[in-house]
C-alpha cells in the first residue's frame, strides 16, 4: 500500500521480492501462498472502503505477511495490520522488508497488531516459523522480532514466475504499456553494512 506517498512507487513494477518469498515457501512447506499487491489500488479517501472489501475475501486466512518495503510504507503497514486484526483477531500478522530490517523496534509498541517482525532475509526463518506454529507453537503475547541470517547460495531458489500471473500488478496504464520486472544482482550490501 502506498496511499501517503504514491509518487515514490514505480507504477507497473512487479514486486519480485514477494515472488521470491512465495517461491521459497512453496518449495519448502505445504503452504500455497497468495500475493495481494495493494499498490495504487486506491487513494487515501477511498482506503477504508476498498481495503475492507479486499480483506473480506481473505477473512478465513490464518497468516498475513506484510511487506514494509521502505519507510514510505510504514504508516500504511500499520494501518493494514490493524485492519486485518480488526477483521480477524486470531490472524497471525507478520511484517518484513527493508524498514523492519533496519528499524525492527518501530513495530514494537503497546497494542501492536504485529505478531512477528522479520529483520533480514526472511525466507528460511519464515518457513521455520510457519512450520513451528502449525506444529502447535502458540503465537507470543507480545510482538517478537526474528533476526534472520543471510540466505546462502545453497538456500537460494529460482523464482517461480507463476505467481506473477496471478498478480493484478498493472496499476496505471502507461502510453507504452511497459511493465518492469526488477532484477536484483545481489542481496544485501556486499560490504556487510550494518545499522
Amino acid at each position: 500500500m502506498d496511499s501517503y506517498t504514491p509518487e515514490f512507487t514505480m507504477p507497473n513494477t512487479v514486486p519480485t521480492q514477494l515472488l521470491i518469498l512465495a517461491t521459497h515457501l512453496t518449495k519448502h512447506s505445504k503452504f500455497k501462498p497468495e500475493i495481494l499487491d495493494l499498490s495504487h489500488k486506491f487513494d487515501i479517501a477511498s482506503r477504508d472502503e476498498v481495503t475492507s472489501q479486499i480483506l473480506e475475501e481473505y477473512s478465513n486466512y490464518r497468516y498475513f505477511g506484510i511487506s514494509c518495503f521502505t519507510s514510505n510504507y510504514y504508516l500504511d503497514t500499520i494501518y493494514l495490520a490493524n485492519k486485518i486484526k480488526k477483521n480477524n483477531p486470531e490472524a497471525i500478522v507478520l511484517v518484513g522488508g527493508y524498514h523492519p530490517t533496519i528499524m525492527p523496534n518501530d513495530f514494537l509498541y503497546q497494542n501492536s497488531p504485529f505478531d512477528f517482525v522479520f529483520s533480514g532475509e526472511a525466507e528460511i526463518e519464515f518457513v521455520k516459523l510457519i512450520t513451528k506454529i502449525e506444529g502447535g507453537y502458540s503465537k507470543p503475547q507480545k510482538t517478537q522480532i526474528i533476526y534472520c541470517e543471510p540466505v546462502s547460495v545453497e538456500d537460494f531458489v529460482c523464482t517461480d514466475w507463476k505467481f506473477a500471473e496471478t498478480l493484478n500488478f498493472i496499476r496505471k496504464p502507461s502510453s507504452n504499456n511497459l511493465v518492469m520486472f526488477p532484477v536484483f544482482l545481489s542481496r544485501g550490501c556486499p560490504f556487510r553494512c550494518a545499522f
